[in-house]
Order: structure tokens, then sequence, then C-alpha cells
């Protein structure tokens, strides 16, 4: 398999001599151009130092010099960036891209799973007639995940980042065929440096086949891809013994694998 303009750490730089090159050194403080790897050795870097090397060449991907990186998810629902009076908080939203821009420029791969759709959409358009649940979330979803994308588009524009969408629903992970077709646009759009934003499909997706939550979506996405880790950004502490409200519960704080 061929990938072009990868993003790759290096773990043996010799192996890639060839190769013309973009280096950064692994302080993100400098950046250049260099004809070639042996050029690059040359300014004085050791050839054991962990850098970043953006090839400007085609790389084959099973080049024992190469080693994948960790991909995280990241999950934030509607209650995270939203404020009380349900508009955007564009703040947060903000400070949640730079925090993905970090994880980006710390060499893991992100996908981030994020509701808000309906929010965004319920904001936009003010509605003077009935409208059953069903048909509100059909169009106020349609509305808003236009306007929720173009500000992640925006926002992480600001850091040279692409994003691209990804709208899916439960039928996708119960056949193999769309399971696999989903897996591959996901790859994809990793392995040419573009972030997916996913969210169910909710101006489509039937009641009954509908995920759960985000939660559950994002918990999904993280296996097909095999992710190092899940993080689920919440307005509440934690994983409880109870209902939160409850003053009796207790919040979490480790699950082990094998408990129920």
């Amino acid at each position: 398999e061929i990938v072009t303009n990868a993003d790759c750490k290096i773990v043996n730089i010799k192996s890639l001599y060839d190769f013309p090159c973009k280096v950064v050194d692994s302080s993100f403080d400098n950046y250049a151009d260099f004809e070639d790897v042996s050029d690059f050795i040359n300014t004085g870097y050791t050839t054991d130092a962990e850098v970043i090397i953006k090839a400007t060449c085609k790389i084959e991907n099973n080049m024992g010099a190469l080693y994948p990186k960790a991909i995280k998810v990241v999950k934030v629902g509607s209650n995270v960036l939203t404020t009380d009076s349900g508009k955007l908080n564009i703040t947060r939203m903000s400070s949640l891209v730079d925090q993905i821009a970090w994880l980006r420029w710390h060499g893991y791969e992100v996908i981030l799973v994020s509701s808000g759709a309906v929010a965004c959409g319920r904001r936009e358009l003010q509605i003077d007639h009935h409208l059953d649940s069903v048909e509100q979330r059909q169009l106020f979803s349609a509305i808003g995940q236009v306007k929720l994308v173009n500000l992640y588009y925006d926002l992480f524009r600001e850091y040279n980042l692409h994003v691209g969408q990804v709208l899916t629903m439960k039928e996708n992970f119960l056949t193999e065929e769309l399971y696999r077709n989903q897996q591959a646009c996901m790859e994809v759009m990793l392995q040419n440096g573009v972030i997916p934003v996913v969210n169910e499909n909710d101006t489509v997706s039937v009641t009954e086949l509908m995920f759960t939550d985000n939660d559950e979506l994002s918990g999904l996405i993280a296996q097909m891809l095999n992710a190092e880790t899940l993080i689920l950004l919440s307005n509440i502490d934690g994983i409880y013994t109870g209902n939160p409200s409850n003053p009796d519960s207790k919040v979490i704080r480790s699950v082990a694998p094998d408990q129920s």
C-alpha cells in the first residue's frame, strides 16, 4: 500500500536516505526543507534522534522504518458544546480544537465524534407550527450539521488542519460490507492527514435503529479503528454507581476490562 504526503515518525532515518523530506524537530520549533535525508543528517542531528518527517514523495506503508500513529477517539456531547441557553459555546469549541491540534502535533491521529447538530439547528430556525419529534430531529439536524461542520472547519483551519464530515447510521455496523466501507473511508482520511468529524445521520436514521447516544457510536468507532484511547467529554464527573443526581451515588474512578 502506498501513502502520499504521509506524516510518519522515523525510527531509523538512514533507510530513507533517498527521499526528499520536510523535517520538524521534536519541539516543533524548527521546520525546514531538505533535498534528502542525508542532507538532513548533515545538519548535525543524530541518526537515532526522534524526529517527524513529512515525506514529499511516495513511501511504502510496510517499510521497516515506519510505525503507525496511535489513534485517539474524542467524543464530545451537546451538553459540553452548548451554553445553558442552548447556543454553541464557541470558546469551548475553540479550546477543544486547540487540544486536538496539540495531539496531532505530538504524533497522534484523532477522530472527533461530535454531537450538537440538533442544538445548532434549533437556534437557527424558529418554527411557529407543530412538528413531531422525528420531524424536529430531521429538520434541525439537517440545518445544524452544516453550521457545526463549518465552525470546525474554520477553527481547525487556523492550525492548517483539514477536517472531513462522516455521517453514519447503526445499519453501517450491522453488515460486513457496510462496516468495511466505513472503516476504509476513515482510514483513507487519516492516511491523508484529514481529521474525521463523525456524527449520526439524524436526517435519515430510523428511530428503532438509532444509536443509544454518541457514547455508543464513539465506542464502535474506537473498536473499528483499533484506537489506543477513547475519550468521552461530559458535563458530569464520570461513571456513577447510580443516578448522578442522587447524593448517595459515587463516582467509579476506574473500571477493569473484565469488570462487569
